[in-house]
């Protein structure tokens, strides 16, 4: 008899699992799974990765960089009026892309930067990986315009940017 019941209550539970996927799916509501990107960030950047924030608005395509992440299309020339995510709490802080302020950890804003004003170090190498730093990734600080091989050196830049800004002055 226990087993009789065992069966009757599985084949209850199969029915009520069914009746709610028919009504779910009856019911308009999207229940594909959420894409889920396959990259292998390094450790020291998986935090700043993770809370990216969304691209900027009219951007029309993002491709994966030689690292897995995600890189931004070119921006305009280092002359020039161009878009880019800056500090609200200072503008002369900003990155090429959607991130996380250093200053406070919130979402940069976007703001047209006259990049006339802005000395471009023109690194042939990332200072934080040691890669092939890339035109269309980069921060801005205090008015130097720093390159970087993948989205998530950022990160490490901006716990001493002096530093990293005087090693490439040498």
């Amino acid at each position: 008899m226990k087993g009789r019941n065992l069966v009757i209550v599985m084949f209850l539970c199969f029915v009520a699992g069914s009746l709610t996927m028919v009504f779910i799916r009856g019911s308009g509501r999207d229940t594909s799974p959420e894409p889920v990107e396959a990259t292998a960030a390094e450790p020291d950047h998986a935090e700043s990765e993770a809370a990216a924030d969304p691209t900027p608005t009219g951007q029309s395509e993002i491709l994966p960089d030689h690292t897995g992440h995600e890189a931004p299309p070119e921006h305009a020339a280092s002359t020039g009026s161009s878009t880019m995510w800056v500090c609200e709490q200072d503008p002369m802080i900003g990155l090429s892309w959607a991130g996380k302020c250093p200053i406070d950890g919130k979402p940069m804003v976007e703001r047209a930067v006259d990049l006339s004003e802005v000395t471009d170090l023109h690194n042939e190498t990332c200072p934080i990986m040691g890669g092939a730093a890339q035109d269309d990734i980069f921060a801005l600080y205090h008015g130097k315009k720093v390159h970087f091989c993948c989205k998530g050196c950022d990160t490490d830049f901006f716990k001493e940017p002096e530093v990293h800004i005087q090693e490439l002055t040498r």
